[in-house]
């Protein structure tokens, strides 16, 4: 498990489906086992990478022997995309796409179970931190402006002196 901030909640948590253990499955049949290795490198993923997705981050948590956490904050993501072949579109998984400026490059994450709406909660998360940022830089402008009028009202052509 990851460990949150005070505020974080988890929006979605998705790991990888069925579907992504069919192609090795089938291959090493037909290989006569020659290719059993593919299934279980593939069984051993499907048991332990996720995708988190929280108000305020995305996690990517990989590895079968050593574990690696990517976390990148939802106002460093852009480019969200998924693709899904000929299985994935029929039992709803597929790739999963995204671009941060917390990793190099695109990154992808294979198998993702219903990558349609993954794409849709995080790109709704994106958009929300990014509002909430939005109002938060306003509101911290309204209070640094701390203006005082004291002596009655001004209109355009009083001269204004400034001490």
């Amino acid at each position: 498990m990851i460990s949150l901030n005070e505020d974080e909640k988890i929006l979605l948590q998705m790991k990888k489906h069925w579907g992504y253990l069919i192609m090795p499955l089938i291959v090493s049949g037909f290989t006569g086992g020659l290719l059993f290795p593919w299934f279980v490198y593939r069984l051993l993923r499907f048991l332990t990478d996720e995708m988190i997705i929280t108000n305020q981050k995305f996690y990517v948590k990989i590895g079968i022997i050593s574990k690696e956490v990517f976390e990148m904050a939802l106002e460093d993501m852009s480019n969200v995309a998924y693709e899904q072949g000929l299985f994935g579109r029929t039992l709803n998984y597929g790739t999963f796409h995204f671009r941060s400026v917390a990793i190099a490059g695109i990154s992808a994450c294979e198998g993702i179970s219903n990558p349609e709406m993954s794409k849709a909660v995080l790109e709704q998360a994106i958009k929300q931190k990014k509002a909430d940022q939005t109002s938060k830089s306003a509101q911290t402008l309204l209070a640094s402006t701390n203006i005082v009028i004291n002596a009655g009202t001004l209109s355009a052509t009083d001269d204004i002196k400034f001490k």
